[in-house]
């Protein structure tokens, strides 16, 4: 529908204009009339028409003067000018600030309608462009949102090798100087919030981030954030990276608790690191930070906790404690138990042998185990109590046991567990190819984070979830097409989950070499023969 706005000092000319219209070009909404040209003004910036008829000769402002103030502002707004008087100079005037039609008085009424389609199509066609690039717009700020959380991602799970990580580097505006991470951790109070509510959370604290400092933001899991923050260079020496985060962190506290003030934010810094493979360091440091957070503080910064660990009354390292879930991550059972029974000799000299202070370091460390590994898309249980134990040789056998448990669930999560969820999920897009299916309802059915489960598809699978969904649906397409000679393809490709009976033919034909008319004849040929 475009939207019009009539402009002329005689009442009967707007009347006659809007009788004409109205009858005749019913895709036209007329949204108001006006007698002179500061008038004009007010109501284009009111209405915002889209095309405006516009009398030249008015009293006080005038057609062409309030064209070019009404253009300078609204570009986008198409006018038709109207006068009673054939004058060459009035329409050079004004033929450059977007009157597309000059008509003279009194105008025929076949030239009118015309005039008024011809102005009203072009309208379309650039609503139409308009249009089209927004949504190109919105699909590479969502295509970059997604590759920025599968760059979090792949550095959380040790995915992305040196060379990979260098061009996200560049795309993120670090100058090769150091990188550190920080990990955002939510506290609701108890207060159940539905997804809805938690992606507003999400886009409230990743806008933030931005907005603050240059840095690359990771998908929420459960209810923490990962990010990684690159100082930019030229203020970089002014603070140390230990105040840089630590401003950056309180900031961020203080604005997004007067939006959310029922959501506490608690914030782990790692320390910085310059080489690649040192990134996830400063993820686990960022993580171990989060989690060691106590009394008034909401920020914790690693290496604080690190000289920490220097007093007596501490009684195991954080380096340990990375290097430990470091392996179990990675399923490495031989460097597990190795590093296990490093920390855990540690911890028995450090405690004086105090079992009740045993047993409580040893319980935390699970603890954090278990939610770390959840956090990262593994599926943990949480392991025994050792509470009832009361000997230091059955408290080493027990914790030991505990350990060999969680590297052969991390092991069989990736043998077993992760290939069963892809079947599983294959067959959900068999059963439901021809819904609006996505990546993110599919991970949502499996129970899986969306880039852990993309990641996890393209490995199992040996192609994308999107070439797969493809394949599913135009394995279809051909069978009713061979099997129906009478649907239409409009009709076929809203039953394989296209809406766009266009888009249809174009990935049919990649997919096949012939288009589903060609696909249906060469059918037809073979099956009448």
């Amino acid at each position: 529908m475009c939207r019009l706005l009539i402009v002329d000092d005689e009442e009967i000319e707007r009347g006659a204009l809007r009788l004409l219209i109205e009858r005749f070009i019913p895709d036209v909404e007329i949204v108001g009339e006006s007698e002179n040209g500061r008038m004009a003004i007010d109501m284009a910036e009111t209405l915002q028409p889209d095309l405006i008829t516009m009398d030249i000769k008015m009293p006080g402002i005038d057609g062409v003067e309030a064209v070019q103030t009404i253009h300078e502002k609204f570009p986008e707004i198409k006018f038709i000018m109207v006068s009673a008087f054939d004058t060459f100079d009035y329409a050079r005037k004004v033929m450059r600030n977007g009157v597309k039609e000059f008509l003279v008085k009194p105008c025929k009424k076949e030239k009118t309608i015309e005039s008024v389609i011809r102005t009203m199509e072009e309208v379309k066609q650039i609503k139409e462009r308009n249009l089209e690039w927004k949504n190109m717009e919105s699909r590479i700020i969502k295509s970059r949102s997604i590759m920025e959380t599968e760059y979090v991602t792949a550095i959380m799970m040790n995915y992305v090798y040196d060379s990979d990580l260098s061009s996200w580097d560049d795309k993120a505006g670090n100058e090769k100087g150091p990188v550190y991470s920080a990990v955002i951790k939510l506290d609701l109070n108890k207060r159940e919030i539905d997804l809805q509510e938690k992606k507003e959370i999400y886009g409230v604290l990743r806008s933030l981030c931005k907005q603050f400092e240059r840095c690359m933001v990771g998908p929420m899991i459960g209810y923490q954030i990962p990010l990684f923050i690159f100082p930019d260079p030229a203020t970089a020496h002014l603070y140390s990276i230990r105040t840089h985060g630590m401003l950056f962190a309180r900031k961020l506290i203080q604005s997004f608790e007067n939006q959310c003030p029922y959501v506490k934010v608690y914030i782990g810094i790692g320390s910085p690191y310059s080489k690649h493979d040192q990134y996830v360091l400063s993820y686990h440091e960022a993580l171990l930070a989060s989690g060691d957070i106590q009394g008034y503080s909401k920020v914790r910064y690693f290496a604080d906790m690190q000289k920490s660990d220097k007093k007596p009354q501490q009684t195991f390292s954080r380096e340990m404690e990375k290097s430990l879930i470091m392996a179990l991550r990675k399923a490495d059972k031989e460097l597990t138990l190795s590093v296990f029974d490093q920390y855990i000799e540690q911890l028995f000299q450090n405690a004086r042998f105090d079992l009740r202070v045993i047993k409580y370091e040893l319980e935390k460390l699970f603890d954090l185990i278990v939610q770390m590994l959840n956090e990262s898309g593994f599926s943990m249980h949480h392991v025994g109590d050792l509470e009832h134990l009361h000997s230091e040789q059955l408290i080493r056998e027990f914790a030991k046991y505990q350990i060999v448990l969680l590297i052969n669930q991390v092991t069989n999560w990736y043998n077993l567990d992760s290939r069963g969820n892809m079947e599983k999920a294959k067959s959900y897009i068999t059963d439901h190819y021809a819904d609006d299916l996505s990546l993110e309802i599919v991970a949502e059915y499996v129970q899986l984070n969306p880039h852990y489960f993309s990641k996890l598809f393209h490995e199992r699978c040996g192609t994308t979830f999107v070439d797969y969904l493809t394949q599913v649906r135009i394995s279809k397409a051909k069978d009713i097409l061979a099997a129906d000679l009478e649907q239409s393809l409009k009709e076929i490709s809203i039953k394989v989950g296209y809406r766009d009976p266009n888009y249809f033919s174009r990935v049919f034909k990649k997919m096949t070499g012939l288009s589903p008319s060609e696909f249906r004849q060469t059918h037809s040929i073979g099956y009448f023969s």
